[in-house]
């Protein structure tokens, strides 16, 4: 008799149905979530797409863009904002600096995709947030939805960056800044957009930044390229 026999039945040898509930709940989860990774998800329109957008719109010269981040679903602050990005003219496209959503599931992917799809009237261009990808890093579901989690490209003379904080210590991330700088070095303005910021300004008890020893590694590759920390955005 093997293990799953043995667990299934009492001792008179009756079936545990109390287990075997609960062995098939369990199952049934565990297949709902694989099968559901698999199943699509009506995102953004591509990257390339949107970035394209923008760049037919904008005077490549002058132009202005919104930025706001951590709305995790909310239902009145962020549609109220939407509606007046979409009733300034100036406004040419809108940066999320992340924190979407409340959590790394599809129920709240959807249902803010469905508040963009609605509500915004101009292109928007994201970088992951914690409650994005989650501790784990939820890629699948993020890259289905709004795309790569970093990138970047140029509108005149301004080149943008786009990085995903979550994993800035990580060499690919790494490797992807060193050469996105290293590439634009002589651009006039570059902007770097990430969800952690370098510091807090409220101080150390706070301590919603990016640790010490990492933060300082990328304000030495900055200075390199004689950048510097201008807005942070809480």
């Amino acid at each position: 008799m093997n293990l799953v026999s043995k667990v299934l039945r009492e001792r008179n040898g009756c079936l545990n149905w109390r287990v075997l509930i609960f062995l098939i709940v369990l199952l049934t989860y565990a297949g709902y979530e694989i099968f559901d990774g698999f199943m699509p998800i009506k995102g953004l329109p591509p990257l390339q797409e949107r970035v394209g957008d923008i760049k037919k719109k904008v005077n490549p010269d002058n132009f202005c863009f919104a930025i706001l981040g951590d709305n995790k679903n909310d239902k009145e602050v962020f549609p109220a904002i939407i509606t007046r990005i979409n009733n300034d003219p100036e406004i040419s496209f809108v940066v999320h600096t992340g924190d979407m959503v409340r959590d790394p599931e599809k129920v709240y992917y959807q249902d803010f995709l469905k508040t963009v799809e609605k509500r915004l009237h101009k292109p928007i261009l994201l970088v992951p947030g914690n409650h994005d990808v989650g501790a784990q890093g939820n890629d699948s579901l993020y890259n289905r939805a709004f795309g790569p989690k970093h990138y970047n490209f140029r509108i005149g003379s301004t080149h943008l960056v786009f990085t995903d904080a979550q994993r800035i210590g990580s060499k690919t991330e790494q490797t992807f800044l060193r050469n996105a700088l290293n590439q634009n070095k002589f651009t006039e303005n570059t902007l770097i957009f990430m969800h952690i910021p370098l510091c807090d300004p409220r101080g150390s008890e706070e301590d919603h930044c990016l640790p010490e020893t990492l933060s300082g590694k990328l304000m030495d590759l900055f200075s390199k390229y004689q950048y510097h920390v201008s807005h942070i955005y809480t």
